[in-house]
Order: structure tokens, then C-alpha cells, then sequence
């Protein structure tokens, strides 16, 4: 019995320091929030790129966000996305009620995964640059935690 409530209680203490491994980080002109690893901090976007409004690193991976305002009523069919010929996959997904488009392919800054979605008539595309591919099962937790503000 003992061993069954120190089982428990170290479970519980488990589940609870796992939240506080992770940081809620909004970008407002994006309008989401992503939930990245405590180890992740921000860095400052190239004054030259306005739409560079989400810079992110930790743990062998960066991430960038980029919002476009569009003119008019734009909607998901309205997306588009560039291939160069460099992608390994790409097509459309649904995350937490969002439709969007991927790709994964590599460029002159290594590997990537990029998400592409429309909020509000404005399009952000979120790119995931990292250094191995254990690295993708990390990118996947962090595009899951999305939320549309």
C-alpha cells in the first residue's frame, strides 16, 4: 500500500512540474499563441523585415513567424504557397479547428517545417528551422499547442 501512494504522489508531482516546463508565448499582430519550452527565448527580429513579427530559439531550433495583412476578404482557398523544388512533403492540415498548409524541405538555413494559415485577413506563416530530426517531434507539440487569439 505504501508503495502505491509513493507511486501516486510522485506521479502527481510529475504532472505538475510538466506545465512549468513550458511558456505561453502570444504574438499579437500573428494573432496566436504557442506554448514553447522553457528553454526557448526571444530574439530580435531584423529591423528590415517588418513582417518578421515572431523570433524564437532553444534547443537546436528556431522559430519565425511572419504576418501579412491581406487586402479583402481572403479565405483559406485564397492561400497559396511557393515550392522551390527543395520540399520533401507538403500539403494541406487541420490543427486545433485551423486549416493550413505545410511543407517540410530545406534551405539555404538548413531544415524546416513551415505552417501557412489565414486569421483575421492576415496570413502568418510560421517556419521551424532545426538541426536533427529528432527535432520534428518538438515542432509537432509546439504547432498542436496553437491558439487563435
Amino acid at each position: 500500500m505504501k508503495k502505491y501512494v509513493a507511486l501516486l504522489l510522485a506521479s502527481l508531482l510529475l504532472f505538475a512540474a510538466i506545465p512549468a516546463l513550458a511558456q505561453e508565448v502570444s504574438c499579437p499582430a500573428g494573432g496566436f499563441t504557442l506554448t514553447l519550452p522553457d528553454s526557448f527565448s526571444a530574439v530580435s527580429p531584423l529591423p528590415q523585415d517588418q513582417d518578421l513579427v515572431f523570433a524564437w530559439q532553444g534547443g537546436g531550433i528556431s522559430v519565425q513567424g511572419y504576418a501579412t495583412a491581406m487586402s479583402g476578404k481572403v479565405r483559406f482557398n485564397d492561400l497559396y504557397q511557393i515550392l522551390t523544388g527543395q520540399e520533401t512533403e507538403s500539403g494541406s492540415l487541420t490543427i486545433r479547428g485551423v486549416d493550413m498548409l505545410y511543407a517540410r524541405g530545406s534551405d539555404q538555413r538548413g531544415p524546416y517545417s513551415l505552417y501557412i494559415w489565414m486569421h483575421k485577413n492576415v496570413r502568418v506563416e510560421l517556419y521551424f528551422y532545426y538541426q536533427s530530426r529528432s527535432d520534428l517531434l518538438d515542432i509537432d507539440e509546439m504547432i498542436h499547442s496553437l491558439v487563435l487569439n
